[in-house]
């Protein structure tokens, strides 16, 4: 389960107390990394030497009683042309690239991307909550 970053808890405090208010991100993306994002040693696949591979836009269900939602759609990674690499972590940011990061998780088990590879979340697998 995805839990929020402290960026994102930071924005979502702020709004909620009244400090300044914080825009909804039109659209958020699911990166793949190798290393957790919120460490140095994380490092989100190239695009530029990992062929094929971009962020993947992603869709949630609203959030249940429960305060946990998860994606409504596989999330589908083009097919690499070449390897990405061990990915044992996924990110959301608010961008297609660059961006905040706004939650961040360990893979439950990490998958070796190799040319001809693809990466796939199905629907309902990734959870994110306010933790």
């Amino acid at each position: 389960m995805a839990d929020a970053t402290a960026y994102l808890k930071g924005k979502l405090l702020d709004h909620m107390n009244a400090v300044t208010s914080w825009t909804m991100p039109p659209a958020v993306y699911l990166a793949a990394f190798v290393g957790d994002p919120q460490t140095t040693s994380g490092e989100e696949v190239d695009a530029t030497t990992s062929t094929l591979y971009a962020r993947q836009e992603i869709s949630f269900a609203a959030a249940g009683a429960d305060g946990i939602a998860e994606n409504d759609a596989d999330i589908e990674f083009p097919v690499a042309g070449a390897s990405w690499g061990t990915i044992d972590y996924i990110g959301i940011y608010d961008a297609e690239t660059s961006g905040n990061l706004l939650w961040s998780d360990a893979l439950a088990a990490p998958k070796a991307i190799g040319a001809g590879d693809q990466l796939i979340i199905p629907e309902g697998d990734l959870t994110v909550t306010l933790t």
